[in-house]
């Protein structure tokens, strides 16, 4: 491989359809890389062409590094069954002709999965063995094995672009606010306003593992007191599910439905509080959690999974189950404007203190990508900075 020619890279991941986290930052390394990519989009999840498109793919990439147009592999790993098979059916004209594969692993149950359930484990250790590089989401994530740390490196999921425009927003307006005719505006006219009627949002794809049951049931409870708003919709994974909810969504008169949005800005700019009811046991470093932090947006997050292990530190609002969320909006709707101000003015340089920008965290993975492919497999010398 001529060290002076761009890496083609092959890259593995969801691009089309409904835009999740995972599939946000699978588009970002796309449009970030410093190599040449040829995407192989995700198929599945019930679609009955699914089997037919993935071998076609597979033959696509045999085809194209016998012709030494792939040079690496860069893949937004499973931890499912099916995905985990997926994975290795698109992968096996990689790892026959001895290319290095780089696994950025997304989710929190990477241990579980391959390491504690002993079901189809040849298969796994099969997958494992033949990953040149691993790349969790955060630290804490980095598996103890000595055999696969060895192999692991970690970068935390950035603050979208969108985001940190947001704060750089934000610091502009806090400076125009600092000036006394300013804040007498702003105490006279919007500060009253949020105190009268605050807003609550829920922004993910309508899977039944989103918790978004718990957020529509908490906008019928409070729709006297309070606005709700809505972003995403029907996912690929259960179509049926999300249509029955949306058309519920589509006879509430509390939710104002703005459904998916390639730009975040207006959901965040419409909410006081964004909800995350998840209960998908992957959850991390969730986008919308940083998101919401870096918007000054109040999170009010469903404590599940090792969110807490990332989140703990930042000002964030927690909840067990659906009483626990009613008490939540019960104290944050007794909340005046300027404790929830000053919440919201620990969320951004929090954020920043911890998170790369999108452009850092594209830099670091392109690093990670080009070291595998050059043979440099010590994770000692990746970047594990912010």
């Amino acid at each position: 491989m001529s060290k002076s020619k761009p890496l083609q890279i092959a890259i593995f991941g969801q691009i089309d359809g409904p835009i999740g986290g995972q599939s946000r930052l699978t588009m970002a390394f796309r449009d970030g890389t410093t190599g040449n990519p040829v995407v192989f989009d995700f198929h599945g999840h019930k679609s009955a062409l699914a089997p037919l498109q993935m071998v076609w793919q597979s033959l696509q990439v045999l085809f194209l590094t016998l012709l030494a147009r792939i040079d690496v592999a860069y893949i937004a790993m499973s931890r499912t069954t099916f995905g985990m098979m997926r994975d290795l059916l698109l992968l096996l004209p990689v790892i026959m002709l001895r290319r290095p594969i780089v696994a950025h692993v997304h989710g929190a149950e990477f241990e579980d999965f391959y390491r504690h359930n002993a079901q189809f484990a040849r298969v796994k250790a099969f997958y494992l063995r033949h990953v040149t590089a691993f790349v969790f989401v955060n630290e804490v994530f980095v598996p103890v094995d000595p055999e696969l740390a060895a192999r692991s490196t970690f970068v935390r999921n950035p603050i979208p672009t969108f985001a940190v425009k947001a704060i750089a927003r934000r610091t502009r307006e806090d400076e125009r606010d600092a000036l006394p005719s300013h804040q007498e505006e702003r105490a006279d006219d919007t500060d009253k306003a949020k105190v009268a009627r605050r807003c609550f949002g829920f922004i993910s794809s309508f899977d039944p593992q989103k918790g978004i049951d718990l957020f529509l049931d908490a906008a019928d409870r409070y729709a006297d007191r309070a606005d709700f708003v809505i972003a995403g919709g029907p996912s690929h994974i259960d179509r049926a599910y999300g249509l029955r909810l949306l058309e519920r969504i589509n006879t509430m008169p509390s939710i104002r439905y703005l459904g998916y949005l390639s730009d975040p800005t207006p959901f965040y700019d419409a909410c006081d509080f964004m909800i995350f009811p998840t209960n998908f046991a992957s959850e991390t470093s969730s986008l919308v959690v940083i998101e919401a932090l870096a918007t000054c947006t109040h999170p009010i997050v469903r404590r599940h999974n090792r969110l807490v292990d990332i989140f703990g530190a930042a000002p964030v609002s927690w909840f067990d189950d659906a009483s626990g969320l009613h008490a939540v909006i019960d104290r944050v709707l007794d909340w005046g404007p300027d404790h929830l101000r000053a919440l919201n003015d620990r969320g951004a340089p929090w954020v920043q203190s911890y998170f790369p920008t999108e452009d850092s965290w594209v830099s670091q993975v392109d690093q990670i990508v080009t070291q595998a492919a050059n043979g440099e497999r010590s994770s000692r010398s990746w970047s594990n900075s912010k």
